[in-house]
């Protein structure tokens, strides 16, 4: 549940990449060289909202059949515990919860370290099994990065009572996400799909040089 917008400050080029942590996972296996091969581009990570129904995982009978398409596209695996949750089929799903308890971590961390953080988050879910409304979750991933972990914990557990809708999921409709990944990029107002060709490094990198040459 990550959208991603980055400046490109040499062209002026505003990037914009959306993304869902119950969806595109492995992707990031192609959008983190990507950043890489691109320093001066700043990246804003806000999240995309696309389970706020309080559906349960085992409601998507599609969830194995799609896993193992993005096994195939990304080479990722997907650990035990998780898979653990499809057979169960009860974990809810709780878009909200990820984007406060990402929205926190972000807030006090650089941008440099978002995307990492992100990752974090997706393999605690992918790998360990884990939930995302799980606060303990975000107090861990706080002390990881230096931070106070019982502060976040407490400001998660708050906001949990108060937010009904987060404002990231406002941005993300703005900037168009209607499916996750997406990955636009803005040039003079204009967007251009920069999955158009595929999304592995080269193509993102040919659709790049496009836009801004």
């Amino acid at each position: 549940m990550y959208q991603f917008e980055a400046q490109y400050h040499q062209e002026q080029v505003k990037e914009s990449i959306g993304n869902n942590f119950l969806e595109p996972y492995g992707f990031e296996s192609n959008l983190v060289p990507f950043l890489d091969a691109h320093p001066d581009i700043e990246l804003e990570i806000v999240s995309g909202g696309l389970f706020t129904q309080n559906n349960r995982i085992g409601d998507f009978p599609h969830m194995a059949v799609a896993n193992e398409q993005i096994h195939q596209m990304y080479s990722v695996e997907f650990g035990t515990a998780y898979n653990n949750l499809i057979t169960d089929g009860s974990l809810v799903l709780n878009s909200l919860d990820a984007a406060i308890g990402f929205g926190l971590l972000r807030d006090q961390l650089p941008q440099t370290q978002w995307i990492h953080v992100a990752q974090d988050l997706q393999n605690a879910f992918y790998q360990q099994g884990r939930s995302l409304s799980d606060v303990t979750l975000y107090e861990e991933v706080a002390t990881k990065y230096g931070l106070d972990g019982g502060q976040i914990k407490t400001a998660f557990i708050e906001a949990q009572k108060t937010t009904t809708m987060h404002p990231d999921f406002k941005r993300a409709m703005e900037l168009g996400a209607q499916s996750f990944p997406t990955f636009v990029l803005e040039k003079d107002g204009q967007y251009y799909d920069m999955r158009s060709q595929g999304d592995t490094v080269e193509a993102m990198e040919n659709c790049l040089s496009r836009v801004t040459g």
